[in-house]
């Protein structure tokens, strides 16, 4: 029997590669023996077996068939590492910076030397003077304020075997900064969603969703500026903010900030589970900007599709690979805010619209992204090469 290790944070961990995870590992392991790697006390998969990634498992990696590691840009990820060096493990890279993850594990530990270390291996002289400015306060933190100039990728990718990632654009990037490394194009996955939204909100009219932890890049304030527009023009339109904040990103100080009316706009805060999917799919409309982009892929994005919502975007990275039929794409310069706006009265202005749009992107999730073929994608990755053909061959249906 081929046998996997899978290195990931899952449920209850508050991450999206969590999320992930949970749906891929069933899928996973009804085709091959799966050993899910996991700090803590994860929810039970039925169909793989759950590891403590203790010192002694991880070097005990080298015993499997293949070996898979998740990496993301958080503190959740900060004991993978560790496991690259006793195995040869296909990296799954989520978003192409990892600048916080190296932070955390650096400076949040109170190791100075060890993130001017990783800074001057990633842009000499230059990131080592930088390191030294940020750890005596002289600059801001970078990544706060320059995240995707400085990504840090090393920590995953110096010792990775291979690499899976789920855009053509990261891959692009990842193949230009590590010549040789093999990398694979996988989509992210998708659940199928019945075929219209349910659980509508209170209140009737029609109802705008930004879903997910809010960052500079989500560029909320924007969104704030152009519903303002919108508030005006759709008098019954409403803006759900599901997903916690950091200071000075708060829905409602953003909001009020931009002249949104109190009663137009509810944050909610964290959601997870039930609670979230139920509010995903109590929407019209969805709002998922992102600039500068960090390489990501959004989990929300993909679920508004398989469930039928339409969505707005921004243009650049991932966005780019999405269907047009699916999606509205708005630029980030200089006039985002007001053709946000009209994309937003336009799609609350015409339900026609939205189910046609709808149902592309329900089309594409079931068609692309269903979770038993993003297995096969995988095994097929990771088993196939380093002379695994007949590994492969057995374990894999004809794709």
């Amino acid at each position: 029997m081929t046998r996997i290790a899978y290195l990931s944070p899952l449920p209850p961990e508050r991450t999206g590669i969590a999320d992930y995870s949970a749906l891929l590992l069933p899928e996973l392991g009804r085709r091959v023996e799966v050993d899910a790697y996991a700090p803590g006390r994860p929810h039970p998969i039925a169909e793989v077996r759950h590891v403590r990634p203790t010192r002694r498992a991880l070097r005990r990696l080298g015993g499997y068939d293949a070996v898979i590691a998740h990496m993301g840009n958080s503190e959740a990820h900060a004991w993978i590492p560790q496991a690259l060096r006793h195995a040869p493990v296909t990296v799954v890279l989520h978003e192409l910076v990892l600048h916080h993850l190296v932070a955390a594990m650096t400076l949040g530990r109170g190791d100075r030397a060890g993130y001017l270390d990783a800074m001057t291996q990633e842009a000499g002289t230059v990131g080592r003077l930088l390191a030294y400015a940020v750890t005596d306060g002289a600059v801001p933190p970078l990544w706060e304020v320059a995240p995707e100039r400085y990504p840090l990728t090393d920590i995953a990718l110096r010792d990775a075997a291979g690499c899976i990632v789920h855009s053509r654009f990261v891959a692009d990037v990842v193949r230009a900064r590590y010549p040789g490394l093999p990398v694979h194009v996988i989509p992210h996955l998708c659940v199928d969603g019945p075929d219209a939204p349910v659980d509508r909100a209170p209140g009737g009219g029609t109802v705008f969703g930004v879903f997910g932890f809010i960052t500079r890049q989500k560029r909320l304030g924007t969104v704030m500026r152009a519903f303002r527009d919108v508030a005006a023009a759709l008098p019954d339109a409403r803006l759900l903010v599901v997903g916690s904040a950091p200071p000075g990103l708060d829905p409602a100080q953003l909001a009020a900030a931009e002249g949104v009316p109190a009663d137009r706009v509810e944050g909610v805060g964290y959601a997870d589970g039930a609670a979230f999917d139920r509010l995903l799919r109590s929407i019209d409309v969805g709002v998922n900007l992102r600039h500068p982009t960090l390489g990501e892929t959004s989990g929300t994005v993909i679920r508004w599709m398989g469930a039928g919502v339409p969505v707005v975007v921004s243009t650049g990275g991932w966005y780019d690979e999405l269907p047009d039929a699916a999606v509205v794409r708005v630029a980030p310069d200089d006039g985002e805010a007001e053709e946000l706006a009209r994309a937003l009265v336009t799609l609350g202005a015409d339900a026609a619209l939205r189910a046609r749009m709808g149902d592309a992107g329900r089309d594409y999730a079931r068609r692309t992204l269903a979770p038993s073929r993003i297995a096969e994608r995988y095994l097929a990755a990771v088993l196939a090469p380093r002379g695994r053909a007949a590994l492969a061959a057995a374990a894999l249906p004809a794709l």
